[in-house]
């Protein structure tokens, strides 16, 4: 299980959400109060008023889907106590799934036909490094799912023998991991680099993506193994997507930073290819 910190310091006096959940416009006025407020109590109640306007508002709430997202990846990186924690990490793991199964809640857009699948089980990526906070039926759910996305991977249209065969192997190993599990041979434990993307905000995610992309490239170019190269790509944008689906509003080197991620989709891309690479 992953150990999700303590709270840490005095943090100022924050409004707190009326018993009845509010009116739209009283929350509003709580977001207007919070300014630009960056301590954990401030992202905490971002992240719990935007889904409450999203609920509130329907179709046209889905505004608050990025916005509340970008909320709770900042409370994960943040000194936020541990139920608060628990929490943010429990919404995103259901966000991140309504994207998986909704691809039009997704800001993140791929060229087909790799497009699509290739998004899900980057989102269906992610979520299996949030589930390691949420126990065993939730950490089962998402290797289920991880599985059943690599197999659908493998199906594509235009893929190669080798990128057939590396997804394969990706759903061999969710696959095994989940048999593992659910027989008790395993636990629900979590490796250093899991705890370290948990727990980063946007813009170390956005420096990561950057630094996983670089790598591959480096690997690439001295013709190293093809999968490390592969994986790296994967990596970078799994930080990519968290970053792209939790910025409602990116800033001008934020865009910056994200355009670099169709670069790298598109060396994926080759690489997945038949003959990618050679």
């Amino acid at each position: 299980m992953l150990l999700l910190g303590c709270a840490a310091g005095r943090e100022p006096v924050t409004p707190e959400i009326p018993a009845d959940g509010g009116t739209p416009e009283q929350l509003r006025g709580i977001l207007e109060d919070l300014g630009d407020r960056a301590d954990a109590a401030a992202w905490v109640l971002r992240g719990r008023i935007h889904a409450r306007l999203r609920e509130n508002e329907g179709p046209e709430g889905i505004v608050h889907l990025s916005a509340g997202d970008g909320a709770d990846v900042e409370v994960l990186a943040g000194a936020a106590a541990p139920a608060a924690k628990l929490e943010s990490v429990g919404r995103l793991v259901r966000h991140l799934r309504e994207r998986a199964a909704a691809p039009g809640l997704c800001r993140t857009r791929f060229a087909e036909p790799l497009g699509l699948p290739l998004r899900t089980h980057l989102l269906r990526s992610i979520v299996s490094h949030l589930s390691l906070n949420l126990g065993n039926e939730e950490r089962l759910r998402s290797l289920d799912d991880l599985a059943a996305s690599a197999q659908k991977l493998s199906e594509t249209d235009g893929a190669g023998t080798e990128a057939r065969e590396f997804w394969l192997r990706k759903a061999g190993a969710a696959a095994r991991e989940a048999r593992d599990l659910r027989a008790g041979i395993e636990e629900v434990d979590s490796s250093a680099e899991e705890r370290a993307f948990v727990g980063m905000g946007v813009t170390r995610h956005l420096e990561e993506a950057g630094r996983a992309a670089d790598g591959a490239t480096r690997e690439m170019a001295a013709r190293g193994d093809r999968v490390k190269v592969v994986d790296g790509y994967l990596r970078s944008l799994e930080h990519y997507v968290l970053a792209r689906e939790s910025l409602h509003a990116p800033t001008a080197a934020q865009d910056g930073a994200l355009s670099k991620m169709e670069i790298v989709f598109s060396s994926l891309s080759s690489l997945l290819s038949p003959g990618g690479g050679r």
